[in-house]
């Protein structure tokens, strides 16, 4: 039984009867046809077309607000295919072939498509990580659109899942009683000696003892130097990533590292609580909750919910009144996930915030809640208290008024 070609299968076969390609084009064409079905080009392409879509340039202070164009500078696709295997490399060398303008119809689509590409190929390397956490912290810091956000949420949870991380027990570092002045000026003078190190080796491959060894006392300092602002920590992570990768002393090799680390888990964990609680858009709030969850252990929804709720001082009669500052979506979310819960983790809190029981008995109190809602969080702690479901609310009160005897026994 003969084989049927695909239509573009045969012009390959066509172009190997020939004595070869009539250029290089006809070269990177077949090729690419090849590749067609290939879905995220590599880590550096898919970051590069980011950067040029977004606005993003590695040697220049980062732009306050994500404002995207609809050029993006692209390779051909061959190219960006092939990355890593080599032949990308002696293609663009043999034939001259430069990234070129190419119009994109849709360019925020266009860089959330990039945003997941380079989070996930960055999974198993720091350096690449670090240079995926600064592009995505810095969208869900700059982006006003929530789609683009909860799509930095996405490639910081891929990062997070890489790095073993839970964001709601990482340490941010020791704040002290240092006023923000104060903060700021000793940042001011440690990233000064990191900028003057990657500017020796960036010019001469090489720093001078005295620029080394400053540079080494600031790396071994990381762990308490808590840069004031999340674009400074942004600053920080690419330094030392920048020195960790470059740089041709062992000693401030294996130091860097160390401090990348640090400081990139830190920026990662910020970044992510803050989506929690900072007024943002419900669905991205939303989002954020579910990639805490899902990155946290047992404890995470009460983690999760001490954040949102803030540090409420209740008095052990009282159903909190900040559960109806939360939206809606929020709520819902928070609810289902404590519904999830087995009865002992339903009932620890973290300290400063709620257990998640009752959580769900202040939706379920509180009057501004609409009848589904509260329906929702009734099941729910049925669920969490291994009781038949029932969507009347005197049992609940009933729970509600033991619960609180209890625990004024407990205390």
């Amino acid at each position: 039984m003969a084989m049927t070609l695909h239509p573009d299968r045969r012009r390959i076969a066509a172009l190997g009867r020939n004595r070869g390609p009539r250029s290089s084009r006809d070269l990177v064409v077949a090729l690419g046809l090849f590749g067609a079905g290939c879905g995220c080009p590599g880590f550096a392409s898919a970051m590069s077309e980011f950067d040029s879509v977004a606005g993003w340039q590695p040697a220049k202070a980062e732009p306050d607000v994500v404002a995207y164009s609809e050029d993006a500078e692209r390779l051909p696709f061959t190219v960006r295919v092939l990355e890593g295997s080599g032949i990308d490399v002696a293609l663009t060398g043999l034939f001259g072939i430069e990234p070129s303008k190419t119009k994109i119809n849709s360019p925020a689509t266009f860089a959330r498509e990039r945003m997941l590409c380079f989070a996930e190929d960055a999974v198993g390397s720091v350096q690449r990580a670090a240079l995926a956490t600064a592009r995505l912290t810095w969208v869900l810091d700059g982006d006003p659109h929530p789609f683009n956000q909860i799509t930095a949420l996405r490639g910081l949870q891929i990062v997070a899942s890489d790095l073993v991380l839970d964001p709601l027990q990482q340490e941010l570092g020791p704040l002290g009683d240092q006023s923000d002045e104060a903060i700021a000026v000793a940042w001011q003078l440690h990233v000064v000696v990191l900028r003057d190190a990657v500017t020796e080796l960036a010019a001469g491959g090489k720093m001078t003892p005295a620029t080394q060894s400053s540079c080494l006392s600031a790396v071994s300092r990381v762990a308490e130097q808590i840069p004031p602002a999340p674009r400074d920590r942004r600053a920080q992570m690419l330094l030392l990533n920048y020195l960790a990768h470059r740089t041709p002393d062992a000693d401030l090799r294996v130091a860097a590292d160390a401090a990348l680390q640090i400081a990139m888990r830190r920026v990662v964990a910020d970044s992510l609580r803050r989506a929690l609680y900072e007024p943002r858009s419900p669905l991205v709030r939303d989002a954020a909750v579910r990639a805490c969850c899902a990155l946290g252990d047992g404890l995470a929804v009460a983690r999760i919910l001490r954040s949102v709720t803030g540090a409420v001082v209740r008095a052990p009669d009282q159903a909190s009144s900040s559960v109806s500052d939360l939206d809606r979506t929020v709520r819902l979310t928070l609810v289902r996930l404590c519904g999830q819960l087995s009865e002992a983790a339903a009932l620890q809190a973290a300290p400063g915030g709620p257990a998640p029981v009752e959580f769900l008995y202040d939706v379920i109190a509180d009057g501004s809640a609409d009848r589904s809602l509260q329906v929702a969080a009734l099941e729910a702690l049925a669920c969490c208290l291994a009781r038949p479901i029932s969507t009347e609310r005197r049992w609940a009160d009933t729970w509600w008024a033991d619960y609180v005897v209890n625990k004024r026994g407990r205390s």
